[in-house]
């Protein structure tokens, strides 16, 4: 019998007594265990298959957003299981079953080497472990960050390396669009289903607090699919789709997170800026701000549920409810608060604002803190205030990554990040017209989640790591493009030659022409013919 027949017939009987042993595991209700069963199942995929196993990079991270582990917000498993794999495709290099064929873009390399070299330097002035690595008694932990780095740069080589054609990583990426996609998807409705979302609020707490997470997932990946797939003129000519297109729209409204619509709103702009729509973008733009002045100045907006008004109070001229306003005035004055006092040196929360102070968190001085709270009896919005500013956690990017790595750090990461996006933008652009620009427009555009909330609200420097995924696959499609000559490469070179030595050239070339068509009996060509030599 053929080998590759009984190695595919032991790996499917493995899988199946997993999914069994997964399943038993999930009703216990016993984590721990369901890790390990899925660790080994992703083995045994990786030897089934084979040269093939680059597909799991691209394929296993939306469906660990299936699983509540927390060790997943902790530890960058997706970049750990490319890492993974290039240790298993060097094994398959060595014994002649696959190759590796690199894709150098110099000047994202440079950034990449500039912001590993700041993650580097970091570590080097605030060595630390993680909270699980470190011994019992240590007084500083925390450092996820440096470990995001870390794997990200191993990420970027991995994929950098794929030997692939870019219609088997259209093929790839058309599975992980959909995984993207249905894994979203699935858990919002959970989340919807169990009556909270990540802070374990109840449905009827949410419902108080105008606060919808999950609706506004949902939302985000019903415009997002339509817009990527077709034209904005299409859109709004199309009864179904606009009509599905406002459904989404009016679930980002409902999440009562001003975030949620800024961000749909720049990968709106964004996806419109690449497809040339300059027109259409002006005018759904008016449209849609025509719209919200209209049910102010109608004082339909007061009639609207509170998570609309809550959103829309962002708009500028929208007038919204007294408690909608209140409400969304009241989360910007509490942050508002806390940027001031890490802003102030006096504080002492931020000890060196050039370099930063690294990733680490005392723990000791976390203790003091929930013993002076105790004792003095902080509660309410104060004390929370009190507790993110001692833990670094300051509800924005910008401030969290100068206290983390400085001035520096945040000049770093902007320019990693104005990279990334041009790098993106040039190259779904050259696929201006093709079927599978909705595939690379829908992945790449994913990293506006991190990029966005960075300078509106949350995440932190490991927001530069988490787009690496995002920013390598562009990259790819770039060195595809240039390679396919969709696109000149966007730092080139060229001597200049002047007006008159080009007419020369032409003009010599041209009776060079003439003589051998002479020569040879032929006719000469009709003037007009000849093209300038590029």
């Amino acid at each position: 019998m053929n080998s590759g027949v009984i190695q595919k017939t032991f790996i499917a009987i493995a899988l199946i007594v997993l999914a069994f042993v997964g399943g038993s595991l999930v009703a216990d209700g016993k984590q721990e265990g369901l890790g390990f069963v899925v660790a080994v199942a992703g083995f045994f995929a990786v030897i089934a298959l084979g040269r093939r196993c680059w597909w799991l990079i691209f394929l296993v991270p939306p469906i660990l957003n299936l699983f509540s582990f927390d060790i997943l917000e902790k530890v960058p498993v997706g970049y750990v299981l490319s890492a993974g794999i290039m240790v298993y495709w060097c094994v398959l290099c060595t014994i002649g079953s696959a190759g590796m064929t690199w894709r150098s873009l110099w000047w994202m390399e440079a950034a990449l080497a500039l912001l590993v070299a700041l993650f580097a330097y970091s570590y080097y002035c605030h060595p630390v472990l993680m909270g699980f690595l470190a011994e019992r008694g240590t007084r500083i932990v925390g450092g996820s960050g440096y470990l995001w780095c870390l794997f990200g740069m191993i990420y970027y080589i991995s994929v950098s390396a794929l030997p692939c054609t870019r219609q088997e990583l259209t093929k790839v990426l058309g599975y992980a669009v959909l995984l993207i996609a249905v894994s979203t998807t699935i858990n919002a409705v959970l989340n919807l289903a169990r009556g909270g979302d990540e802070a374990g609020a109840s449905l009827g707490e949410q419902m108080g607090e105008t606060r919808f997470t999950a609706l506004g997932e949902v939302g985000k990946v019903i415009c997002l699919l339509i817009v990527c797939r077709f034209r904005l003129l299409k859109v709004l000519l199309s009864p179904h789709w606009l009509f599905v297109f406002l459904l989404g729209v009016g679930m980002v409204f409902l999440s009562g997170f001003r975030t949620h619509f800024v961000v749909l709103t720049l990968m709106i702009i964004f996806i419109a800026l690449v497809r040339r729509e300059y027109i259409m973008l002006a005018l759904v733009a008016l449209l849609s701000y025509g719209s919200i002045i209209f049910l102010s100045s109608s004082r339909l907006m007061l009639d609207l549920p509170m998570g609309i008004q809550r959103t829309l109070s962002i708009v500028p001229g929208a007038q919204v409810s007294e408690n909608a306003s209140r409400d969304a005035e009241h989360s910007s004055d509490w942050r508002v608060v806390m940027w001031e006092w890490a802003m102030d040196p006096r504080t002492g929360y931020i000890r060196d604002y050039t370099w930063g102070d690294g990733f680490g968190v005392d723990m000791e001085e976390q203790a003091r803190f929930l013993r002076r709270a105790y004792r003095y009896k902080v509660e309410g919005a104060l004390g929370d205030q009190r507790k993110f500013a001692a833990s670094g956690t300051w509800h924005s990017g910008i401030i969290t990554t100068i206290h983390r790595m400085g001035y520096v750090g945040l000049v770093v990461l902007s320019i990693w990040f104005a990279c990334g996006l041009l790098l993106i933008f040039r190259a779904c652009s050259a696929y201006n017209g093709r079927k599978e620009q909705f595939l690379y427009l829908y992945f790449t555009i994913q990293c506006l989640n991190d990029i966005g909330p960075f300078y509106l609200s949350v995440h932190g420097p490991a927001a530069g790591a988490k787009v690496i995924s995002y920013f390598v696959v562009a990259k790819l499609l770039y060195c595809y493009a240039r390679e396919e000559g969709l696109l000149r490469p966007l730092f080139s070179r060229e001597t200049y030659v002047p007006r008159m030595l080009r007419w020369k050239e032409e003009k010599g070339l041209a009776d060079a022409v003439d003589v051998r068509a002479e020569v040879s009996g032929n006719p000469p060509p009709q003037a007009g013919s000849l093209s300038a030599p590029r």
